[in-house]
């Protein structure tokens, strides 16, 4: 191969064109050696590398457009699961205003919701199906004024409220602290409630809300409140100085037994029942002068009718049903006592038994079995009487549930131990209630339709509430011993 020589001056360099590099005269010189088809496939190669750097760019595109997408969606997911929370905790705060609305009015509240389970299950917010969301025209709000006078609860015609309220459900327990044991004096009337709201996101999860808190709730009409139910050395004691009361104070119960020869467990049982009968009689008197003087204040007020009405009334109704629920209670106590005296009571045996206290005793117990029915019919009436049409008497939601529910009570209870015109009154309190929700809130409606079904047979209606057909089951047993009394006592020798 020839050598070139290059020319060392620069003019005369740039007019034979050799300001160039020799290498790019060197790619040149090779370049003019290609065929066509030589350089169409040089051009296809270059074209082939700008189309994988479009593909690489696209890649990169999309993988930055996907991570954007589920940026925006966890971020909606986020915003939909923080307005759920936000709807939940205002449930929430709802449920428990009406569960210290319901506790102020009802001091037996938290009771039923341990009575009754199906207190307890989880409903649906919407359309009445929760306890909590039935009444609304009573309520603060913002869920106080969604019914304009119509009790129905959240419907589909509530529209965006109705469909954002879907999903929750409520569910309400309680315990009162001194169940949970080593309860301090002051926690007597305090109740721990737990209020939980749950519901399903869009993704399925399952979340839920708990809301718990401390109340006041006074404890229901129990006997330990009203009569003191003695531990068995104080009612050693009482039994000890109402048969022996001359016996001086240095001797127990047990010792004046053993000297006498008499039957300690007889001796103890006709003491017990004389002791709480007695004390019975007290608070019941006591008792019956505070409702005559309560109907009194309210009879004056009728003429001038005015919102204490309501309370006054609720007072009634309320002294009513703590009578019916003491001499039951009380009865039930006695009940093993009475048994005893039954087994045991012999003519010799009794002989050396103070005929008054047993007399008295006995006497006692059938004359307050046969009251507790008459005390329930008054208790019935008086809540009933809250659910009256009069214009000027607007009773609040919260209480005309009560009444309603006070009024049933009473009357099942009644129809199932079959008293007198307990049926008619039954059925006409059922039919009217049920006229006065048709149209108006369909949970109620359907409701009473199912209490006609139980109202055509009382054992039909004890096996659809197992505490009702318990009562009622005690019940006949306290007649049946009460009916026995003047049997027992024609076995004592003293007997006129």
């Amino acid at each position: 191969m020839t050598s070139t020589t290059y020319p060392k001056n620069r003019a005369i360099r740039a007019h034979f064109g050799y300001l160039r590099h020799p290498w790019t005269i060197y790619i040149s010189t090779r370049l003019k050696c290609f065929t066509p088809e030589k350089r169409e496939a040089f051009r296809n190669a270059k074209r082939a590398v700008t189309l994988v750097e479009i593909l690489v760019a696209i890649t990169i595109l999309g993988t930055i457009l996907i991570a954007i997408i589920g940026l925006l969606s966890n971020s909606n997911k986020k915003m939909s699961f923080s307005e759920n929370t936000f709807s939940a905790i205002h449930i929430g705060n709802k449920v428990m205003e009406d569960l210290l609305e319901d506790a102020r009015v009802n001091s037996q509240f938290m009771e039923l919701l341990a009575a009754f389970p199906e207190m307890e299950t989880k409903d649906p917010v919407v359309e009445a199906q929760s306890v909590y969301f039935r009444s609304l025209r009573s309520r603060r709000p913002p869920w106080g004024t969604l019914e304009q006078g119509v009790e129905g609860g959240i419907i589909p015609q509530d529209g965006d409220l109705y469909k954002q309220l879907l999903p929750f459900k409520v569910s309400v327990s309680a315990q009162r602290s001194s169940d949970s044991g080593g309860a301090l004096s002051y926690e007597k009337h305090l109740a721990a409630v737990n209020v939980k709201i749950e519901w399903d996101e869009k993704d399925k999860l399952h979340r839920d809300y708990n809301l718990p808190m401390e109340i006041f709730s006074p404890s229901g009409p129990i006997p330990e409140d009203k009569i003191p139910l003695f531990d068995e050395s104080s009612l050693s004691i009482q039994i000890r100085n109402a048969f022996f009361p001359l016996s001086g104070t240095t001797k127990s119960l047990d010792e004046i037994i053993q000297e006498k020869g008499l039957d300690r467990e007889l001796v103890y049982s006709i003491g017990k029942l004389f002791i709480l009968t007695y004390n019975l009689s007290k608070t019941m008197v006591t008792m019956s002068q505070e409702l005559s003087s309560a109907i009194q204040r309210r009879d004056n007020m009728l003429s001038n009718k005015n919102h204490e009405l309501e309370n006054i009334q609720l007072e009634i109704a309320d002294k009513c049903e703590t009578g019916a629920s003491l001499i039951y209670n009380i009865m039930r106590e006695l009940v093993p006592s009475f048994r005893t005296i039954k087994n045991r009571a012999t003519p010799e045996k009794l002989g050396l038994i103070d005929f008054n206290v047993y007399g008295t005793a006995l006497s006692a117990f059938t004359g307050f079995a046969w009251e507790i029915p008459l005390w329930v019919t008054n208790t019935g009436k008086q809540f009933e009487w809250l659910l009256t049409k009069d214009p000027i008497l607007r009773f609040s939601s919260p209480k005309k549930d009560l009444a309603r529910n006070k009024s049933l009570e009473a009357l099942r209870l009644l129809f199932a131990i079959k008293a007198a015109d307990s049926s008619t009154h039954y059925g006409d309190f059922i039919k009217r209630e049920k006229r006065a929700v048709t149209g108006k809130n369909p949970f109620l409606e359907r409701f009473y339709l199912r209490e006609e079904k139980l109202c055509a047979d009382s054992d039909v209606l004890k096996k659809a509430f197992p505490n009702l057909n318990a009562i009622t089951e005690n019940l006949n047993e306290i007649w049946g011993l009460a009916s026995s009394v003047p049997e027992l006592l024609k076995k004592h020798p003293n007997c006129p």
